[in-house]
């Protein structure tokens, strides 16, 4: 996605989703990204995380959604996304430039689509295991 700041002025934002599969099922975090300049990524809301996932503490009490936002945001900066995301701009950046093939403009797919790496699912698991 794009957004005008000025008349030739462009921002890349867009959201993102994680997942990772366990025993318990398929846990999803997503959120919102802007690119503030180029190559340079950052959370758009930090606030407005979202996830199915549930936590717990130590005595097996729910958190909060303000506890469990807080440890989402934890999760969020302990994802390698800003590498993957900034890779992926990169790449649309190359397929949009005068003279690229046709097949480089119909692999753009949106970010979300993108299947989390294992190191997407270490870092969830140990966020989650820390509540």
């Amino acid at each position: 996605m794009q957004r005008r700041r000025g008349p030739n002025d462009f921002v890349e934002h867009g959201e993102t989703t994680w997942t990772m599969n366990s025993t318990l099922g398929t846990m999803t975090i997503l959120f919102e990204w802007a690119e503030v300049t180029r190559g340079v990524l950052a959370l758009a809301n930090p606030m407005g995380i979202v996830s199915n996932v549930r936590l717990l503490t130590d005595e097996g009490d729910l958190l909060t959604p303000a506890q469990t936002l807080l440890e989402l945001n934890f999760t969020v900066h302990e994802l390698d996304w800003q590498t993957v995301v900034a890779s992926k701009l990169e790449s649309w950046r190359r397929a949009a430039a005068p003279g690229s093939s046709p097949r480089a403009l119909r692999e753009k797919a949106p970010i979300a689509r993108r299947a989390a790496s294992g190191r997407t699912s270490t870092a969830l698991a140990f966020s989650m295991a820390g509540a």
